[in-house]
């Protein structure tokens, strides 16, 4: 698709659909041009967990998507880590849709920022604090939803089981 071609079809999007091309253009913009010597390891555009981190630190008013992008190329290995603790929750939940992994992306952002704030030494959220903290994704998780993972109940606290 052309240039031309994309920027005569943005004004017919919905915000929604805007703030998405906003987004992966940040993204696109932070792993530098083609041909580039960043690292070669680049942070996934469609990595939830991430998305789900950015929208919790915008809701509470604290980031714009680029610095998340930042602080996750500054501790490459929070973001393995964390890669693998997504996998992990993908072998307890399988066959989770996109719009069901968001909002369990939503869900770990909302619950890590809550273990920052309320564990014994409470930490400042930030977009660093939460990059670096990835790795404590399931700990946070299991302190705001005791047993929830392991019982297979996670699911519940976003989705209608109606």
């Amino acid at each position: 698709m052309s240039l031309e071609t994309i920027l005569q079809e943005l004004p017919s999007l919905a915000a929604a659909d805007l703030e998405h091309v906003r987004d992966k253009a940040a993204a696109v913009l932070a792993m530098g041009p083609r041909g580039s010597t960043k690292s070669p390891k680049q942070v996934s555009h469609d990595n939830y967990l991430l998305d789900g981190i950015a929208h919790e630190l915008k809701r509470r008013g604290i980031l714009a998507r680029d610095e998340l992008l930042q602080a996750a190329h500054r501790y490459p290995d929070s973001i393995k880590r964390a890669e693998a603790i997504w996998a992990h929750l993908m072998g307890r939940m399988p066959g989770l849709r996109a719009v069901e992994m968001a909002a369990l992306g939503k869900l770990v952002g909302r619950t890590l920022a809550e273990w920052l704030e309320t564990r014994s030494k409470p930490v400042a959220v930030s977009p660093g604090t939460m990059v670096r903290n990835l790795s404590n994704v399931l700990v946070a998780l299991d302190s705001a939803f005791p047993g929830y993972l392991e019982a297979g109940l996670l699911s519940w606290c976003w989705k209608s089981h109606g």
